[in-house]
């Protein structure tokens, strides 16, 4: 695994993965039940063996001018800035310090300052959860490869509409853009990332 990684969490947002969310009724198939303890796990790891957390966000203008004209937020009206369905859930929330971004399309990396900051965090490995697999994790992850990070997907820290959707993207990733991994392993790959830098 090469140098210093970083854990980036894509779109775990009220509107999406909280019952009361706008979104919610489109919502993730039982198979994905796991997915918020153990994006849970993961942070909790990131943070005692002081792995940088980033999380990243969708949120809209309440006119959705800047959102895409295929936007599911449009018809919902869900996602606009401001509102508590765009906030990170309770359960991983952000702390005081933790780097917050917020973007508008389906990539993290599109418009948006992330690059700089994982230059800044010294990145070189990339270890990514968050939804949906198949759209916002494989953009954000397909952009990454193609700016030399190296990539990891935590499989269980992930979830799709459906379990077609989520394994084909994993197949896809895993091929060529980057390494697929679960989340009980992760730990284990930082602490030999931090016994390496000793």
């Amino acid at each position: 695994m090469a140098g210093r990684s970083v854990l980036l969490i894509v779109d775990m947002q009220n509107e999406l993965l909280h019952p009361e969310g706008k979104l919610y009724g489109h919502g993730f198939p039982r198979e994905f039940d796991r997915l918020v303890p153990n994006v849970q796990a993961v942070l909790a790891a990131s943070r005692a063996r002081g792995v940088a957390a980033v999380f990243v966000y969708t949120a809209y203008h309440p006119s959705f001018v800047d959102a895409s004209p295929l936007s599911p937020s449009r018809k919902s009206g869900s996602l606009v800035e401001g509102s508590w369905g765009v906030k990170i859930l309770e359960e991983i929330a952000p702390r005081d310090g933790e780097v917050v971004i917020r973007k508008r399309r389906p990539s993290a990396f599109y418009e948006t300052p992330l690059d700089s900051v994982l230059r800044g965090l010294g990145a070189q490995s990339l270890f990514m959860c968050g939804v949906a697999t198949n759209r916002a994790v494989e953009s954000t992850a397909r952009d990454a490869f193609n700016r030399d990070y190296h990539v990891f997907i935590v499989a269980d820290g992930c979830a799709a509409r459906s379990v077609a959707a989520h394994a084909a993207s994993l197949e896809s990733l895993g091929g060529f853009f980057g390494k697929v991994a679960r989340a009980e392993e992760v730990e284990g790959m930082w602490e030999a990332e931090g016994k390496g830098r000793k």
